[in-house]
């Protein structure tokens, strides 16, 4: 496909503009403009007709989107088509005759692109070259793969290959290895997937314990109801011992008095008094009593609660070795998982040593066997050194090859040139010509004569409606301008005084309308009542009159008195509104002659306004006629308007025809100068001019540059076929020096190879091997590492187990306690030291309650001493 025109219609600040590309020899065409001239613009148009407008365009700062449009004629395999593209959601491609186009014309020629594309390979821009330059300049070793970044936008292919690479590495890989993210997770899965195995209950089991708390929980109803009719016994007991010291008190009292019935009789007053001693004495007795009998019960008390001191002094202890459980607990609890670990471990790293050729099954072994940090360093340098001397091995090879069969073949072209004639003189000749500009004033000459003719021939029809040729517009008479100006002021008169009247008339037309308006909408708002119909609301009123004086005399009874005194109100109001209307109608009698009569002037003035406009129109045809008389000797009807118009064309027309005379007559004299100069190129080539063969200096110029360029692109290309020959040479002669180089290195490169693998005690091997055993040997590291960390676990875990069966065998020693198994210990031990803790908190409870008790003992004694003085006998307690 290629572009023969493209037509930017209406697209950025471009309308109408044409680029039209003619097929050649050289099918190459380059179009120049400075800054802000559009070259941006017309790249982006061929992508919008090829591609489709977007949904925002920057290029409608001229004309609204709707109206954007770029065309082109597009030719393919010797066919053409016209396209046009518009700014649209639909049916944007349409052909010249405006006809819609489905976007399958279009798809044979783009081949599969697609505007990312388009733009990539054909429409790189100043941006884009400066990046694939960059990328050209940064480029170590590949210089096509560069080439190609800048021209598909494609850049830095390969470090983006080579990072996926190793991020795709780091998640996976064929050989197993704790450091992959997916083999990771993959164990942490089945981590998890065996201790939610261990965790699960059987159902056997479930049903069994089910079953067991089962029978534990009618086990407990049952012990509630035992309980229940314990407590109901317990409270009628508890009755009974509130009743029996009363009941023994009654007794007491029964025998005393039994003892006392020979006792003298005391006054009221004594008697009250010995009562109330009594009383009191009594009551302290059973006070005593009960403190005595209180303190004693604690004492005993006391004597069991003593809680065994060196628990109490190991309270801390035992607490803080409760917290150490639990971080022992899971300690053990992990040693199984963390054992198997370190068997997986040891396993995979036997298994990559034997890859490494070594026989040995103990781990500390391959540890001492294991290559330094430098000397893997060492080795991994040298293998990327190895590949970057390959490849520059490669390339020095390659640049060799082809500097060579340049340098062959550029030598047998520059053995092949012919010799070049002399054309100075010819050029001289030609200089000369060009620098009379002869062509030039002949092409202006012909142009000044066809743009005169052009323009002669447009004042022609602008005569019209008058024809005729060129003679006989110069035989043609125009009247006097005295008269032309006279018959146009009498028509101006003429027609102001017939607009004048017929304004006259349209005046006093308006005024009769509106006063025949007045007149009507005066009769319309003033309606006359007649007097039949104020006779009819007289009578009613009367009636209604006569009702009320009949009832009011005592003639009548009217039922309704109210109701017939409003009617007559009413009847009353409708009569006096009738009588005002009517003689407001007869002063309004009075306007209305008054306005008939401006009705019948206003209808003399529109008569007589008529007859005025009739004459100056009569007036203004005569004026038009004589005007018609005065321009006939034209052979055109003109207006008077046009007549100054046509008039001013005429006299254009007439210098026209002077200026085409004056241009064909320069033209004459340049087409001979023309001819002189074609006959000296013609003797400078060496040819004869024949009688009839016409002379086109145009030609035989084009002809002669012709062969002045061919003459210079010949000396141009053996010229440049020279420099090349000299820069295939250079470069054939680098390239064995860079072969040279790359060999040295190569020499130098196995000699450190060889002592770098004898540094990492490593047998002789290719560079593919020995990366192999690196990635090896690196993964055989990693298992070494994690087995050094499990072993570290276990070995913390058996601390923390010595140490916390150590702590409780020394405080079961201080607690006195007996045995020999370290967590049954601990069970005695965190259960006497709550036994104690609790004994401590009830002995001080208790003593608390002992104080209290004789606290009240020491008051009760006292108040037996106050009750024995008041009685005033000897008294035994």
């Amino acid at each position: 496909m290629r572009f023969a025109e493209l037509r930017l219609l209406r697209y950025g600040h471009f309308e109408d503009c044409n680029l039209v590309f003619p097929r050649g020899d050289c099918d190459l065409h380059i179009v120049l403009g400075p800054n802000e001239a559009g070259k941006s613009t017309t790249l982006a148009a061929v992508s919008d007709l090829l591609f489709g407008f977007g949904a925002r365009t920057r290029f409608a700062f001229k004309f609204k989107q709707p109206l954007l449009r770029v065309g082109a004629v597009l030719e393919d395999d010797g066919a053409s088509a016209e396209i046009v593209r518009r700014k649209g959601t639909g049916d944007t491609l349409s052909g010249a005759d405006e006809h819609p186009l489905s976007e399958r014309v279009l798809a044979p020629l783009l081949a599969g692109q697609t505007r990312e594309s388009f733009r990539r390979m054909f429409g790189l821009d100043h941006a884009q070259l400066r990046l694939g330059g960059e990328q050209i300049v940064k480029a170590e070793d590949d210089i096509g793969a560069a080439i190609f970044s800048a021209g598909s936008g494609l850049t830095q292919v390969s470090r983006v290959c080579e990072a996926i690479e190793e991020e795709a590495k780091a998640i996976w890989a064929s050989r197993a290895g704790e450091s992959r993210r997916y083999n990771a997770a993959a164990a942490a899965y089945q981590t998890a997937r065996s201790i939610l195995k261990a965790s699960e209950v059987r159902p056997s089991a479930w049903l069994s314990a089910r079953r067991e708390l089962e029978g534990a929980e009618a086990a407990l109803a049952k012990l509630r109801q035992d309980h229940a009719r314990l407590t109901q016994d317990q409270r009628g007991v508890q009755r009974c011992q509130l009743v029996l010291p009363a009941a023994t008190r009654r007794a007491l009292a029964q025998s005393r008095l039994t003892e006392l019935q020979h006792a003298p009789i005391l006054s009221e007053e004594r008697a009250a008094a010995c009562e109330a001693a009594l009383a009191d004495r009594e009551r302290a007795q059973l006070l005593i009593a009960g403190a005595k009998a209180e303190i004693e019960r604690l004492e005993k008390e006391l004597e069991r609660a003593q809680p065994n001191p060196a628990l109490l002094e190991l309270a801390d202890e035992i607490a803080t070795l409760a917290e150490a459980k639990g971080q022992v607990d899971q300690g053990r609890g992990q040693m199984p998982e963390l054992e198997a670990r370190r068997a997986q471990l040891r396993l995979a790293a036997s298994d990559l040593a034997r890859e490494l050729g070594w026989a040995h099954d103990d781990v500390t072994q391959f540890r001492a066997k294991m290559p330094s940090r430098a000397a893997l360093l060492a080795l991994r340098e040298l293998l990327d050194r190895r590949i970057s001397i390959d490849e520059q091995a490669k390339g020095a090879r390659e640049a060799t090859r082809m500097a060579a069969a340049l340098e062959a073949r550029l030598r047998e072209s520059v053995a092949g040139l012919p010799n070049q004639p002399d054309v100075r003189q010819i050029h001289e000749l030609v200089r000369e010509i060009r620098g009379a500009g002869l062509h030039r004033a002949l092409d202006q000459a012909a142009r000044t004569a066809s743009e005169l003719e052009a323009e002669l021939a447009a004042r022609m029809r602008d005569l019209a409606p008058w024809s005729g040729d060129v003679k006989a517009l110069q035989s043609l008479k125009l009247p006097q301008d005295a008269d032309v100006d006279h018959a146009l002021q009498a028509l101006r008169g003429a027609s102001e005084r017939a607009s004048t009247e017929a304004d006259a008339v349209r005046r006093s037309a308006e005024r009769l309308s509106s006063l025949l308006l007045d007149r009507r909408h005066a009769v319309l708002a003033h309606p006359t009542p007649t007097r039949q119909m104020l006779e009819e609301a007289r009578q009613q009123r009367d009636g209604a009159w006569t009702e009320l004086k009949r009832q009011l005399g005592g003639e009548a009874v009217v039922e309704d008195v109210p109701h017939a005194s409003a009617r007559f109100e009413e009847l009353v109001a409708v009569g006096d509104r009738l009588a005002d209307q009517r003689f407001a109608a007869a002063e309004h009698a009075g306007g209305l002659a008054a306005l008939e009569r401006e009705i019948e002037k206003a209808e003399l003035e529109l008569g007589q306004a008529e007859a005025r406009r009739d004459r100056a129109e009569k007036d203004l045809a005569d004026v038009r006629e004589a005007f018609q008389l005065l321009v006939r000797p034209l052979g055109v009807e003109l207006s008077p308007e046009g007549l100054l118009e046509w008039r001013d064309l005429y006299r254009s027309a007439l210098e026209a025809t002077d200026a085409v005379a004056v241009a064909k007559s320069e033209l004459e004299r340049a087409q001979l100068a023309h001819a002189e100069a074609g006959r000296a190129i013609l003797l400078a080539l060496g040819r004869k001019l024949q009688p009839d063969e016409p002379v086109v200096l145009s030609a035989l110029l084009a002809e002669t540059e012709s062969t002045l360029e061919a003459a210079q692109q010949a000396a141009a290309e053996e010229q440049s076929l020279r420099g090349q020959l000299k820069s295939a040479q250079e470069a054939l002669e680098a390239g064995r020096l860079q072969l040279a180089a790359v060999e040295e290195a190569e020499a130098g490169w196995s000699s450190d190879w060889a002592n770098s693998l004898a540094a990492a005690g490593l047998e002789q091997a290719s560079p593919t091997v020995i990366r192999s055993h690196l990635e090896t040997i690196e993964h055989l590291q990693i298992k070494l590492e994690e087995i050094v960390g499990v072993d570290d676990q276990l070995a913390l875990i058996e601390r923390g187990w010595a140490s916390f069966e150590r702590r409780v065998l020394d405080a079961a020693s201080q607690a006195c306690l007996g045995g020999s198994e370290v967590l049954e210990l601990y069970r005695k031990l965190h259960t006497a030291a709550d036994e104690a803790r609790t004994q401590a908190e009830v002995s001080i409870r208790l003593h608390a309650s002992h104080e209290e008790a004789c606290s009240r003992l020491n008051l009760a004694q006292n108040a037996l001493s106050e009750d024995r003085r008041a009685i005033g006998t000897p008294f035994v307690g």
